[in-house]
């Protein structure tokens, strides 16, 4: 399997299929725990060396427990009845947290008798949200992008003048306040019939 996933994503666990290598049907692995004899598995980054894991139970199932250490996997069968094959994984958190060009983890669990090798494989993203706040700071902060303002200063200039409270009406100097009440936005310089002849931003 593969999944995008954040970087810095904690407390992961993961339901995986384990195929028994022995039968005819497909069917899953079943009794497979955590000392199985030839049970291993192993893990890598990009850039990284690969590290080979140590396996240990999980008390409660749905229940996040840290590894014991760096290098541990939790595992543990759901139900050998009603889920045949199908097993709990918990990570470190370490594993998801990587640093700099990093973007993959890929983890393979194989050995144990008539267990058919798993490997699970994760692209590891930046935080969702803070691409799209980066995407949309970048166009709202677009240079010159309309007639020479960025997009967020036309909307601060918009929201004064639509919203924002007003002095000076009719004396000729009208001043905008912006949505904070305080801030003067805009400033316009009117005739006797209130035409616009001069207009000042973000006056002092």
């Amino acid at each position: 399997m593969k999944e995008i996933i954040e970087r810095g994503t904690t407390s992961v666990i993961r339901h995986v299929f384990i195929q028994d290598s022995s039968s005819a049907v497909g069917g899953g692995l079943t009794g497979l725990a955590h000392n199985a004899d030839g049970l291993s598995g192993a893990f890598i980054r990009d850039g990284e060396e690969l590290i080979p894991s140590t396996f240990e139970t999980i008390a409660t199932l749905g229940t996040y427990a840290a590894p014991t250490s760096f290098s541990y996997i939790r595992i543990k069968l759901l139900h050998d009845t009603y889920a045949p094959g199908l097993y709990e994984l918990q990570f470190r958190n370490e594993w998801f947290n990587a640093t700099g060009n990093r973007r993959s983890l890929v983890i393979m669990l194989f050995g144990a008798a008539d267990m058919a090798p798993v490997t699970l494989e994760f692209q590891l993203c930046d935080p969702i949200g803070g691409e799209r706040n980066a995407a949309a700071a970048a166009l709202l902060d677009l240079a010159g992008a309309i007639d020479g303002k960025t997009p967020r200063e036309a909307l601060r200039y918009l929201a004064a003048f639509a919203g924002g409270k007003v002095s000076g009406a009719r004396t000729g100097t009208e001043t905008f306040k912006g949505l904070d009440g305080s801030t003067d936005r805009l400033q316009f310089t009117t005739d006797k019939q209130g035409n616009r002849t001069g207009v000042v931003y973000d006056p002092e």
